[in-house]
Order: structure tokens, then C-alpha cells, then sequence
């Protein structure tokens, strides 16, 4: 479960609400647009002209946009549609990761 608080906090807790695993801190005053899940364990927030996409551990990602767009979440990744694109953005998996390292 995760939850967006009005000090520009994102906390994930599990399923059961008995354990937090990750607290991150946006700095931003401002909440996102919107917020979902982007696959099994990382997080999209959608802000007029970023996106930022948190995985396990705190780790992060930012995208800038010009354009308005509009999230879609699907199972495994999440759909940017734009009024000139549609993107599909999904964390790499473990695997892949894996096998492209150098």
C-alpha cells in the first residue's frame, strides 16, 4: 500500500499495515497529480512537468515532460499517453538486469 502525505512524503506499507518499507521524501509542497503502480514494487508520481518513478529501496528516477499527459497503470508497467505519444514505461527486471550488467 502506499500513501502520499500533505509534507511531500511517500510511504509504502505492506499489505497488513504491521511493517513500513520505504519512506521517501519528494520535497516537493505540492502532491502529484496523480500516483500508481508501475509493476509489482515501484511507484510512479505525475506532476505537471515530471515524472518520478521510485523503486525498491529508495531508488529513483526522474523523467521531464512539456507536455500534459495521462497515466494509465497496466499489470506490469504503466502507459503515458500524451497528446502526440503513448509510451510504456516498466522497471527493468532483476533478470534482465542481470544479464546486461558489465
Amino acid at each position: 500500500v502506499a500513501c502520499y502525505t500533505a509534507a511531500g512524503l511517500l510511504t509504502v506499507m505492506s499489505t497488513s499495515f504491521t511493517t513500513k518499507v520505504l519512506d521517501f521524501d519528494t520535497a516537493s509542497s505540492v502532491p502529484p497529480l496523480q500516483m500508481f503502480w508501475c509493476g509489482e514494487d515501484s511507484i510512479l508520481l505525475n506532476w505537471p512537468n515530471f515524472l518520478l518513478m521510485i523503486g525498491p529501496f529508495g531508488h529513483w528516477i526522474k523523467y521531464n515532460y512539456d507536455l500534459p499527459r495521462c497515466l494509465i497503470p497496466e499489470t506490469d508497467s504503466c502507459r503515458i499517453v500524451s497528446k502526440y505519444t503513448c509510451e510504456l514505461l516498466q522497471r527493468v527486471p532483476a533478470t534482465v538486469e542481470t544479464i546486461h550488467r558489465i
